[in-house]
Parts: C-alpha cells; structure tokens; sequence
C-alpha cells in the first residue's frame, strides 16, 4: 500500500509574506507531536492557501490550487480508498 499524493499547487513570484515567516514558538510545539504525515499534510494546507489559479477567469484557466491523497492498494490487488482533498 502507498500513500500517494496528487500536488498541482502555483505559488505566485514573489513568493508571498505568509510563506517567508518563521514558524511561531507555538507552531513549532504542535510540529514535534506530529508524525511526518500529518507534517506534510499540514505543510500542503498552508502552500494551498497562497496558491492561485493560473489564468483565473479566463477561457486558459488552470487548476492549480489541488491538493488531493488516498492509500493506493494496487500493488495487493485492490481497488484505492476514496481520494481526501488535503
């Protein structure tokens, strides 16, 4: 089984003030109970919220504020759980 992540994600230049932070004394607490999924994931949420659509509003507008998981069991021979938007 795979934990598997589908990231389409377009992070505007410059890159934003939200991105260019330090991480709080508080954030970084809530860091070191997390396990490395749950880091990612969270990581993930925040890229997605300075994300943008590229072209927004035009007939050329791209998708890209995705951010999507699921556990793929294809390589025991099953179907993949139902895809979470992260």
């Amino acid at each position: 089984m795979f934990h598997r992540f589908q990231i389409d994600l377009a992070i505007p230049d410059p890159i934003p003030n939200a991105l260019n932070e330090k991480p709080t004394t508080a954030q970084l607490t809530a860091i070191k109970n997390m396990t490395w999924i749950q880091i990612i994931r969270t990581m993930v949420q925040r890229l997605k919220q300075v994300s943008e659509k590229i072209n927004k509003g035009t007939d050329g507008e791209e998708d890209t504020v995705r951010a999507k998981k699921h556990i793929c069991k294809h390589d025991i021979g099953q179907s993949c759980d139902a895809e979470e938007e992260i």
